[in-house]
Parts: C-alpha cells; structure tokens; sequence
C-alpha cells in the first residue's frame, strides 16, 4: 500500500512547503514593488528640494547684481554730478569731408 502513512506524510510536506515557498516569492516580490515605489517618491522630494534651492538661489543672485547695479549707478551719478545746475549742452551736428561731428555748444 502506497499511503501518506507509510511515506511520513512526505507528500503533504512538499505541499506546504510549496505553499509557503510560494508565499515568501509572492511576498517578496510585493516588497519589492512598495521599496521601489518608496525610492521613486525620495527620488522625486530630493528632486523638489534640490531645484526649489537652485532656483531661490538664482533669484537671490539676481536681486543682488540689481541691486548692485543701483547702488554703482546711483553712486556714479552723485560723483559725476556736474557743479552747476544750469541747463544740459546743446549738441550741434556739422557735416565735414569725414562725415558728421557733433561739438556741444554751451548757451549760458
């Protein structure tokens, strides 16, 4: 006779071990899924977080070049600042052999 008592209950073994072979496959498989899944989101955050900084720090560059840039030309024009506050010169425009000249002409 060929019974599950005389092989030891070998076969149902087999069986659950199958079982629980197939249980740790399927399970690792899904954990696998979900620690993927997990990488792509911090891949993703670190991706935010990393053009948020660079794009705050070209925003700072750039108010600080204008700002700078304010401040030189202010800073220009006090110290080129002519000494008397009558009108700007006159521009006047003659034709020579070379082209055009200009000359400025003062009317105080």
């Amino acid at each position: 006779m060929n019974s599950v008592y005389e092989n030891g209950g070998a076969s149902e073994r087999d069986a659950f071990g199958s079982k629980v072979s197939d249980a740790f496959d399927r399970g690792g498989r899904f954990l696998g899924r979900i620690a993927f899944g997990l990488f792509l989101l911090l891949a993703v955050g670190a991706t935010l977080v990393a053009t948020t900084f660079v794009g705050v720090m070209l925003a700072l560059a750039a108010g600080f070049l204008a700002l700078t840039h304010k401040l030189g030309r202010n800073s220009k024009a006090k110290a080129s600042a002519p000494e008397h506050s009558g009108p700007p010169p006159t521009l006047e425009a003659h034709r020579t052999a070379d082209g055009w000249v200009t000359e400025t002409t003062r009317r105080d």
